[in-house]
């Protein structure tokens, strides 16, 4: 044998050095190609919102409303040089990117005092607030309103509903007045704390007794009629008919509290295919109620253009102690009734309290039984092209208002904020509510426990080792 055989090699009978080649190639390929995507990626600055609520992107109706921005609009975020919010302002910068007439700046008191005087409204900025400022009108947004806090905890951020809310109210010439019907002792809408929420969306409320004026007001946008218990008068009653077949817009919060036929109010109603029925509702379906509670109930959201954000976003609607509305059968062709809320068909009504010796609430001989209508929305068409649509909305009770439902329920504020933009035919900004960042723990039983123990533990471990197996037993002779 000569001395140069033996340090000959026929690398292409080498099967594990080639196959060992070609895995180093790959590898290379794979790691340039990361290098590739990452450089590409980080120029085209792509992002996506992965939160559950999609706290972190606008809502449809957020991007309409930067679209529809013609003139210039300034955000101010009000901060110290170097004290800036990065979560607010990543929220903030996606009004800018949307639209060019919406610049977003950092206002700090001290360096700046005069601009920061221009804006100050109750006597001073604080760190974290924010200014929306169009060329005549401006808002200021308080940092307070900015997150939403249980028990000293955040559980989620209403920086979009409000800036949506001041980029309307600072480009827009209309200014929306409610007027809350008095005289009848209606629940005072003041004191369920709907100014507050009612001024977010840009309605200013006033109160109006119909026996003191000639006609309803020509600024009125919409007239609430909350909960009255005593009856209107049939002059009044031709007052609120006048201006709903002139295109006015109504919310009727109804709740049967005293034993009073509100017969010249249900007149009208009945002008648009309703009435009230003074019976309350017992739910016997365990799912459409609270616990042990059949008068609170949760009822069946159907959908409809003021519901559907509410079913989207899961949100949980509890109606206490609610009456129900009546759909006539004989009425103007016309009319357009679509039910916003409606019980089980397990649901009684009846217009006295009696309940069995054990103290349950069960139906007799004679009780209305369900499905019900617990919130319908009328639209009755103009007769001209020219003239405004009438709205109606009509909710089978009151109560749901109440501060304490308020807060337990973020349902039950969507549900009013929702009607009243819908009447004023204002749907661009329905969707547009807090989002929740609260992120629940998971729950399990004990079966569910034993699954998901066996599957971490035992099953993944078996299948990733005998994959490895598999592949081991494949290669060992190559």
């Amino acid at each position: 044998m000569e001395f140069k055989d033996l340090f000959s090699f026929d690398f292409k009978e080498q099967k594990k050095v080639r196959y060992g080649g070609y895995a180093t190639l790959v590898s290379l390929i794979a790691v340039a190609g990361l290098v590739l995507v990452n450089l590409v990626v980080d120029q085209l600055d792509l992002e996506f919102d992965l939160t559950e609520s999609g706290i972190y992107s606008l809502s449809e109706q957020s991007r309409q409303v930067a679209d529809g921005i013609e003139e210039p609009v300034t955000i101010y975020g009000v901060y110290a040089l170097g004290d800036e919010n990065p979560e607010i302002d990543d929220i903030l910068n996606l009004y800018a990117d949307r639209s060019r007439n919406i610049t977003v700046k950092t206002l700090d008191p001290e360096r700046s005092p005069t601009q920061a005087d221009r804006f100050d409204d109750e006597g001073g900025l604080r760190a974290g607030d924010l200014v929306v400022a169009g060329a005549d009108k401006h808002r200021v947004i308080s940092v307070f309103s900015l997150r939403l806090t249980q028990n000293n905890r955040q559980i989620g951020l209403n920086v979009e509903q409000q800036v949506t809310s001041a980029l309307l109210f600072v480009t827009s010439d209309q200014d929306p007045k409610i007027y809350s019907i008095i005289g009848h002792r209606e629940q005072n809408v003041t004191a369920l704390g709907l100014r507050r929420i009612l001024e977010i969306e840009n309605f200013a409320l006033e109160d109006l007794n119909l026996l003191q004026v000639e006609a309803i007001p020509e600024d009125a946008t919409i007239v609430m009629v909350a909960a009255p218990t005593t009856d209107y008068t049939e002059d009044e009653a031709a007052k609120l008919r006048a201006y709903l077949e002139g295109g006015g817009k109504a919310i009727f919060a109804l709740s049967k509290v005293t034993d009073v036929d509100l017969v010249n109010l249900n007149g009208l109603l009945r002008s648009y295919g309703v009435q009230f029925r003074q019976e309350w509702v017992f739910e016997r379906d365990s799912r459409r109620h609270l616990p042990n509670q059949p008068n609170l109930l949760v009822p069946e959201v159907v959908s409809h253009p003021i519901t559907s954000p509410i079913s989207l976003d899961r949100r949980l609607v509890v109606l206490p102690a609610p009456a129900w509305i009546e759909e006539l059968e004989v009425r103007r062709r016309s009319l357009e009734i679509q039910p916003l809320l409606e019980s089980s068909a397990e649901a009684f009504a009846r217009a006295e309290l009696v309940a069995t010796e054990s103290g349950e609430l069960l139906p007799q001989e004679g009780d209305a039984r369900g499905p019900f209508k617990l919130g319908v929305a009328v639209t009755d068409p103009a007769p001209t092209v020219e003239g405004d649509d009438t709205r109606i909305v009509v909710l089978s009770t009151a109560f749901f208002l109440r501060g304490d439902f308020q807060q337990s329920f973020p349902g039950n504020v969507d549900l009013i904020v929702n009607s009243i933009n819908w009447v004023f035919e204002r749907e661009e900004t329905i969707s547009v509510r807090p989002k929740f960042t609260l992120m629940l723990p998971l729950r399990l039983n004990n079966l569910s426990t034993w699954i998901f123990t066996g599957a971490v533990v035992a099953v993944v471990p078996l299948l990733v080792l005998g994959a490895g197996l598999v592949v081991w037993l494949r290669r060992r002779h190559l």
